[in-house]
């Protein structure tokens, strides 16, 4: 008993000095944290009279808090800090709460600078204006006297911190805003950790970035930010490693990139963290200077790995799965002109698929010079070599082009040198040949004013080139005018001697389709015309007053006539076809504003004869003519693809020296292709055929025709002086080989007597 009672006194002993001693700490903490409060009143008063004051005349700021209040846990809060312009008084930085950390011992030693080891910065907003705060900026950054306003009071305060402890620096939940006239800049949810340890700062942080740029873009640009390193707080220099992650805009983003960034006082190195990307680039900044160098390397690098387009720019997604390889460069000081060289290789989309471009040049602002440039394909080569003005827009150089293939695969080569003067641009190449056509001296101008477009062009083209006495020359001229803001387009074309031939091969270079045509059958042909033509885009109209076509061999055949039309009519007026020994005229209308309901109306003048045809064509299935004198004509496409149907007509006349003969036939017909037809020939009559005896000749027959040959059964032949009649049968192979006749006819002479005699 007595034992547990001795242990019981001495367990109340322990409390009442355990009790006693919290006592006494709370009594010296009190002690200790009135003393420290008037020491960090008092250093607070000095800071605001002194520190404060200064840096307010200095960088004319005005300065103001909510409250200032140490704590025994060795902190102060200093809450609702603000940071006002002088002149105007718009806000510049604002920061809901700023702790700062503190020794104890040191405030007791009066060393309340020295003291410093921490600094927490809640929701710390800051929103600079690059022109209206111009003045701030120079002062802080040290381009201004404001170090000889008290900025050494500032400089003595931070010599007087002491880093070798390390200094613990955080913000939470900050924002940034910068301002440069359109252009906007801003960090949200800004967090930064960071040590400042033996007068180096680590640090890490984060933050969401916004940036907008108007004039650039069509929207905000928007990404996430982390970063970390270290920062010199004596020299300001050190190395920063960046992750940007995927960069958003309303029309493109950029994948995840990292970035190592190396500075000092003088210069500013940025350059791309090594990774799996097949691609570097670096960026120099001399401060002082305001210089700026630059570089990117890559190989086999397709921007599809880095870049995703969308909205407005969704067309340009072919153009990121290209591969190139090469290396830009550049040199700037900032307020002259930036100098740059490339040299660059890729297979892009166009002109054509598969086309290796080649691209070298140097530049000093708006000025190239293009030492190689070549687009390369399976369908051909063009080169340019030359300057360019993009500001001038003047264009100095050759153009090249080597067997460009045609939409119908026709060659075409071709050698060009452009040249500008002011708004004048001028081309001229000694030839241009479509395949075996060529066009000579070909010259071109092109004027450029401020609200029209003008052009006037000329080529040659020599024919029978190879015959030195039946050479001829034919031209080709152009001119015209083009207003961009009705888009409307006013010009000419002439020709002067261009042969058939020459249009049906530059026809065949660009339009398929077209059937065989020897060349001696249109060579002799020629073309005389100026052709007048009126365009906006939606509608076109075009006449030509007088249009010649003449054989050139014999000037045996002529044709004029006057031409006009639109996109939905066309019209052949004054035509006239003169031969050596015939006339003819004839005028045509045809309207196809409707493409599945064409017609067209002729009216012919032949020999004093007059014929009219009415032409309509119905959905391009079925075709009907009907004409004078019973001429009449029904073709119908079935879904087999075969036409069928019929031709006749009723004593049709048709003038032969001088005379009338009479022309009745009925037919039926079915054909498929050039292999595959047939006629039914019902009846066929000719009368009033001339013949040297003056007799009237008439001759009727009928039968049928197809690939193989020809059976006519019912002939007649009358003349006057007797009848033959009887049939004939011909036969042949491909191409008329093996060509076969037979035949059997009876006659029926007529004596000077009159008597009949008849011969088998």
């Amino acid at each position: 008993m007595e034992s547990a009672r001795v242990v019981a006194v001495g367990k109340s002993k322990m409390h009442i000095i355990e009790l006693s001693l919290f006592a006494f700490a709370l009594a010296v903490m009190a002690l200790l944290s009135t003393q420290i409060k008037k020491q960090l009143l008092e250093a607070s008063k000095t800071i605001q009279r002194t520190l404060i004051s200064r840096i307010e005349d200095s960088y004319g700021i005005r300065i103001t808090y909510g409250s200032l209040g140490p704590s025994i846990f060795a902190t102060i809060d200093i809450k609702d800090i603000s940071v006002h312009a002088q002149d105007d008084g718009h806000l510049i930085l604002q920061v809901d709460r700023l702790r700062l950390g503190y020794s104890i011992w040191q405030v007791l030693q009066g060393d309340f600078i020295g003291s410093f080891r921490s600094l927490r910065a809640e929701r710390p907003i800051v929103s600079i204006d690059m022109v209206r705060d111009q003045a701030l900026i120079q002062k802080f950054t040290g381009s201004s006297d404001a170090s000889e306003h008290g900025g050494s009071d500032f400089s003595d305060m931070f010599a007087k911190i002491s880093f070798t402890r390390g200094i613990q620096f955080q913000l939470l939940k900050g924002d940034l805003s910068l301002t440069a006239g359109t252009s906007r800049f801003m960090a949200h949810r800004f967090n930064l950790n960071g040590t400042a340890l033996k007068d180096e700062f680590n640090l890490k942080s984060k933050l969401d970035m916004v940036l907008e740029l108007p004039d650039v873009f069509p929207g905000p640009l928007s990404s996430s930010l982390e970063m970390r390193g270290t920062i010199g707080l004596s020299t300001f220099s050190g190395s920063l490693k960046t992750s940007l992650s995927q960069v958003k805009t309303s029309v493109f983003s950029v994948k995840k990139l990292g970035v190592q960034m190396a500075f000092t006082k003088e210069k500013l190195d940025v350059y791309k963290i090594r990774d799996f990307l097949p691609y570097t680039f670096g960026l120099s900044y001399v401060y002082g200077d305001r210089h700026v160098q630059g570089n990117i390397e890559f190989a086999d690098f397709s921007p599809q790995a880095l870049l995703e387009t969308q909205g407005s720019l969704q067309g340009l997604s072919p153009w990121l799965g290209i591969r190139g390889s090469g290396s830009v460069s550049f040199d700037y000081y900032l307020g002259k002109d930036i100098q740059y060289k490339a040299a660059l290789r890729a297979n892009i989309p166009v002109p054509w698929e598969h086309t290796t471009a080649e691209l070298a040049l140097t530049g000093i602002g708006a000025k190239l010079q293009i030492s190689g440039l070549s687009l390369t394909s399976s369908r051909g080569t063009v080169q340019y070599t030359g300057s360019l003005d993009l500001l001038s827009r003047s264009i100095n150089g050759n153009a090249t082009l080597i067997r460009v293939l045609s939409p119908t695969n026709v060659p075409i080569d071709g050698t060009f040198t452009i040249t500008t003067r002011g708004t004048d641009y001028y081309l001229f190449g000694e030839s241009l040949s479509l395949g075996d056509f060529i066009f000579s001296a070909i010259d071109a101008h092109i004027n450029i004013g401020k609200e029209t477009y003008t052009w006037d062009l000329s080529a040659l083209h020599f024919i029978n080139e190879e015959s030195y006495e039946n050479v001829r020359v034919s031209r080709i001229f152009s001119d015209g005018v083009f207003d961009p803001a009705g888009n409307l387009v006013q010009g000419t074309l002439k020709i002067d001697g261009l042969d058939l031939s020459s249009f049906y091969r530059i026809a065949r270079t660009f339009t398929g389709g077209l059937p065989e045509i020897p060349d001696h059958n249109l060579e002799p042909w020629t073309v005389t015309s100026e052709l007048f033509i009126s365009s906006d885009g939606k509608h076109i109209s075009y006449s030509s007053p007088r249009l010649i076509m003449s054989d050139q061999n014999n000037n045996s055949v002529t044709l004029i006539a006057s031409i006009a039309g639109t996109e939905r009519q066309f019209s052949i007026q004054d035509g006239q076809l003169v031969t050596q020994h015939a006339k003819a005229s004839f005028n045509a209308q045809a309207d196809f504003s409707d493409p599945q309901n064409i017609t067209v109306r002729t009216n012919l003048v032949y020999e004093d004869v007059a014929y009219a045809l009415d032409l309509a064509i119905l959905d391009f299935t079925n075709i009907t003519l009907q004409g004078s004198y019973g001429l009449s004509l029904s073709m119908l496409q079935s879904q087999d693809g075969y036409w069928s149907g019929y031709c006749k007509a009723d004593m049709l006349p048709i003038p032969v020296e001088n005379q009338r003969v009479l022309l009745s036939f009925d037919t039926g017909f079915r054909f498929l292709n050039t292999s595959t037809w047939v006629v039914d020939l019902h009846h066929l009559d000719l009368r009033d055929i001339p013949s040297f005896t003056r007799l009237p000749v008439s001759l009727s027959c009928a039968g049928n025709a197809n690939p193989q040959g020809i059976q006519l059964s019912e002939i007649a032949y009358e003349d006057g002086g007797g009848a033959l009649k009887g049939k004939l049968n011909a036969s042949w192979g491909q191409d008329f080989s093996n060509f076969a006749i037979s035949s059997r006819l009876a006659a029926r002479l007529v004596g000077l007597y009159g008597r009949e005699q008849t011969n088998l």
